[in-house]
């Protein structure tokens, strides 16, 4: 009996918790605001299509702190190319070709150069 009441608590508290998250700003979160919009941008672009076939919404995460770093660093749009095709094949095993547009990595760029002008890291 004592470990079916602890099961239900827990069961509620993973709920409560659960619930809590979903609803939080995301720049309250424990990742930076940057971090997110980045995110953003990565599953919008979604360059192997997993999202698109129901794939969870943290499927590229791997891509967001490598390429923050490599932005923040003032890496050319042919090294971020380059990184993003090198990764996207390693990591997912998709041809490196499949996904990587120019497009992307000029609104990244956009988008970053937005922020620095804006004040924001």
């Amino acid at each position: 009996m004592t470990q079916i009441i602890g099961g239900v608590i827990l069961l509620m508290w993973a709920a409560r918790f659960r619930l809590h998250t979903m609803t939080q700003d995301p720049r309250q979160e424990n990742t930076s605001y940057p971090q997110h919009e980045l995110k953003a941008l990565i599953n919008e672009w979604d360059p192997i299509g997993l999202l698109e076939i129901g794939a969870p919404e943290d499927e590229y995460n791997c891509l967001v702190d490598p390429l923050l770093q490599k932005l923040r660093s003032g890496q050319s749009p042919e090294d971020l190319t380059a990184f993003l095709d090198q990764h996207i094949a390693e990591h997912f095993g998709a041809d490196a070709t499949s996904g990587v547009s120019a497009d992307f990595v000029d609104r990244v760029m956009a988008w970053a150069a937005a922020r620095r002008r804006d004040g924001k890291t």
